[in-house]
Parts: structure tokens; C-alpha cells; sequence
């Protein structure tokens, strides 16, 4: 994102300022979202459009902040599958590092068979986490019913976050820059990508929506996760992304491998 720190930061701090308890009121722990995965000049633009009509988060003095999500399977990949098959009733485990502020929460994503996302979190502490954790393996059984004994940590996530909140407070949009996808055998980067999450309570009418929509901007509706799985694993099946993926090739460098 080199060539376009400055634009973006002279956009970044055009926005008005919301601090953290402010934007409390928006958590939506329990809402409907819709993803998009923008090319990074594209974001620009449509960043510096937004102004009008949100505020931006600022923790710390940061409004762009890192961020490091470890996120957890099976061996076999159950829960990428059942995203990829669209599977009603599925989960994302994962652990997440707010590295600016020194905050880690341990998480459980729900996608309901209504199309609702309900996350659930405990706060945690350190960089990383491990499986064998009790708590946590209490946690996953009490909101999952999974077999945690067969959980592991399968890769990691690196990014650049910013939040946006609309002026009502009833919309959350994150965006996530210089994407990193890590695992134990491989790193790859995708600079060039930057995914829009649009986050309410029940599906309305959105001012970023449009924007994206004007750009002629698909909802492709693949998570981080999945990207990273179908990028840093060997021998996985993902014809059910493989029309999305073609649109995101064209957002990628040459070294990135897909």
C-alpha cells in the first residue's frame, strides 16, 4: 500500500472522530452483513466518498489499527466446507489480537440458517492462544456442541483495520487493508485487496452500499477465512469460490499465488 500511504491518511483524518464508548452503542453482535472485496484504488475512492456520511473510530489516536486473527478447524477443514457448501448453522473459531491496544478476545462466529451473524466473545490474554485451554474448550462446547479435541490453530491473519459508523450509530463498515495470510509453511500477501464488511441490525438501505454499487462492485460473500485456506492449503477443494476468486485475481500482484 506504499504508493498510496499518503492519500489514504490525508482521507483517513478527513473524517470526524467517534471514540470507542461512543461507538459501543453499534456492536451488532447479532446482525446481518454483507461482504465486498474492493480493489485498493478503487477503496480509496470510495473512502474518500463515504466522508459525507460517517464518522470514523479512533482508539488511542489510531483510526487505522493492526489487527491478528488465528483462526481454528479440523483436520479435515470441516468449517471452510461447510462455508464453501453454504451450509446452514456454521462457525468460525478464531482468536483475535488488537495489537494498538493490547486486547485479545477469543471468538465464535454463527451464521444462522436465516442468514444472521450472532458472535459470541470472552476477553483473553496474549498474542496467540493454544487449544488446550479449558476455557476455551468450555466456551466452543457450550455455544457449538463441536468435539474440541480435534481443534487446532490452522493459520493467521495480519491486517490494517479502520471502522466506520453511520451518523444514526445503526451501521458498522470495516475495512481491511494489507491483508497477510500466514501459516506454519507459507506467507503470502495481498496488498492490493481490501475487504469492506457492512454490518446492521436487519438489512437497510446504506450510503457505503451504494457507493460500492455504483463501482459496479459485487457482494462476493467469501470470508477472510476462506480466502486464506484456499490460498495457503494444499489439495482444497473450492469450486464454489472459483467465480469469485477470478474477480479478486484481477485486484492481485504477480507473487501472489492463487
Amino acid at each position: 500500500m506504499k504508493i498510496h500511504d499518503n492519500v489514504l491518511a490525508n482521507i483517513i483524518n478527513g473524517f470526524n472522530a467517534v471514540s470507542l464508548v461512543a461507538i459501543d452503542k453499534v456492536k451488532l453482535m447479532d446482525r446481518v452483513d454483507q461482504k465486498f472485496t474492493v480493489e485498493l484504488s478503487q477503496a480509496i475512492q470510495i473512502l474518500k466518498a463515504a466522508q459525507a456520511h460517517y464518522h470514523i473510530l479512533e482508539v488511542g489516536g489510531y483510526r487505522l489499527s493492526p489487527y491478528v486473527s488465528q483462526y481454528f478447524d479440523f483436520e479435515n477443514y470441516q468449517l471452510f466446507y461447510d462455508h464453501h457448501s453454504k451450509k446452514a448453522n456454521r462457525y468460525k473459531i478464531r482468536h483475535r489480537h488488537y495489537v494498538s491496544s493490547d486486547l485479545s478476545f477469543f471468538e465464535i462466529k454463527y451464521k444462522d440458517n436465516k442468514g444472521r451473524t450472532i458472535k459470541s466473545r470472552v476477553e483473553d490474554v496474549g498474542n496467540h492462544c493454544q487449544m488446550e485451554d479449558q476455557n476455551h474448550k468450555n466456551f466452543i462446547e457450550q455455544k457449538t456442541g463441536l468435539e474440541t479435541n480435534l481443534l487446532k490453530g490452522v493459520l493467521d491473519i495480519h491486517y490494517q483495520r479502520l471502522t466506520l459508523v453511520n451518523h444514526d450509530f445503526t451501521e458498522r463498515v470495516t475495512l481491511d487493508f494489507d491483508l497477510v495470510f500466514k501459516d506454519n509453511l507459507k506467507t503470502i500477501p495481498y496488498g492490493p485487496v481490501v475487504v469492506f464488511e457492512v454490518k446492521q441490525s436487519k438489512m437497510t438501505k446504506s450510503p457505503i452500499i451504494d457507493l460500492l454499487r455504483a463501482k459496479k462492485i459485487p457482494s462476493l460473500g467469501i470470508s477472510k477465512y476462506c480466502l486464506a485456506v484456499i490460498s495457503l492449503k494444499e489439495n482444497i477443494k473450492y469450486n464454489g469460490f472459483k467465480s469469485k476468486l477470478r474477480l479478486i485475481r484481477k485486484y492481485t500482484e504477480n507473487n501472489i499465488n492463487l
